[in-house]
């Protein structure tokens, strides 16, 4: 642990975090933290946007996954007839496209017929094999259209939104509070449902710097990188968990409020935060995805509703 340790009395001189058993975050720290310091700007990147397609092999993710349809599954007949309308789902944040598979493949279960969909990813890589895993489940008569860059620099489309569904699986996070609001502010005219999925927790409310932050991100990103060191193979383990999860956990720890990409809500929070943008939220469940709390939430847009025939 002398790495980490060195770290946090750096950062933290008075919270004793050095002193805490946070195994996995010691391991990480041994084993990576000098090396990801020595990569350059192009080699993190690329490393970066390679340990984001890896960690869908997690099993926080696979679990997230399975529980998306179970969910789904189990709504109530009111909820499965208003998304039975839905023909036209955006994905925020879409990475190589397992969670969008397993949403389309929801939709379809409770009657719902998808003829397009719309993927946003930063990551190129992740798109293409996101594209093609689509091809491959769906096949040639779902249209898929894929846009690389930052969602929230984005334009949305507007035409027909009572059949649209915004869907944004892990994507919403790295938003400052700000942020969020402009994003659900714009999906709000744009798409009738929204369907988030997020790690549960409190990044947001706590001043930079205070030991109440330092001592969740060191539990959250623990509970991350003891899943990823468990459930992935040792080639993925250098991308995952030294540049990836590592570099999480460095920028809440060392940046200020407005230069850090993490910053996750509990459940009361995204309602909380939602209901400022004007959704209604009709459905919030927690499910515990191994070791950490995923939170499921499904809001509606009341001025998006179809005026005419709301299960068309």
């Amino acid at each position: 642990g002398t790495a980490l340790k060195e770290v946090l009395e750096a950062v933290y001189p008075h919270y004793r975090l050095g002193s805490v058993p946070f195994p996995a975050l010691r391991r990480a720290f041994d084993t990576y933290f000098r090396w990801n310091q020595t990569l350059d700007e192009r080699g993190h990147l690329r490393l970066f946007g390679q340990g984001q397609i890896a960690w869908s092999g997690t099993m926080i993710a696979k679990c997230q996954r399975k529980y998306l349809a179970s969910w789904l599954d189990a709504a109530g007949p009111q909820i499965r007839n208003e998304l039975a309308s839905v023909r036209m789902p955006t994905d925020f944040g879409a990475g190589d496209g397992q969670m969008t598979c397993r949403l389309l493949e929801s939709l379809a279960s409770i009657g719902a017929s998808p003829t397009q969909v719309i993927l946003i990813d930063q990551n190129s890589e992740a798109l293409i094999l996101a594209t093609r895993r689509l091809r491959r489940h769906f096949g040639p008569a779902l249209e898929i259209e894929s846009k690389c860059g930052r969602f929230q620099r984005m334009q949305f489309p507007t035409a027909n939104p009572e059949f649209r569904l915004v869907f944004a699986s892990s994507a919403l996070h790295e938003l400052p509070r700000a942020q969020k609001q402009q994003v659900l502010n714009k999906v709000a005219i744009s798409a009738r449902f929204l369907l988030v999925v997020e790690l549960s927790s409190d990044h947001e409310a706590p001043a930079s710097g205070s030991s109440t932050l330092a001592w969740r991100a060191a539990r959250f990103y623990d509970a991350l990188l003891a899943d990823a060191f468990e459930s992935l193979p040792a080639t993925v383990h250098q991308s995952v968990v030294g540049v990836f999860l590592l570099d999480g956990l460095l920028d809440l720890w060392f940046e200020n409020y407005d230069n850090r990409h993490n910053y996750h809500l509990s459940a009361a929070g995204w309602t909380e935060c939602l209901t400022q943008a004007g959704y209604e939220v009709t459905s919030i469940e927690q499910f515990d995805t191994g070791t950490l709390e995923t939170c499921y939430i499904l809001a509606e847009s009341p001025g998006c509703r179809c005026s005419t025939n709301r299960t068309s």
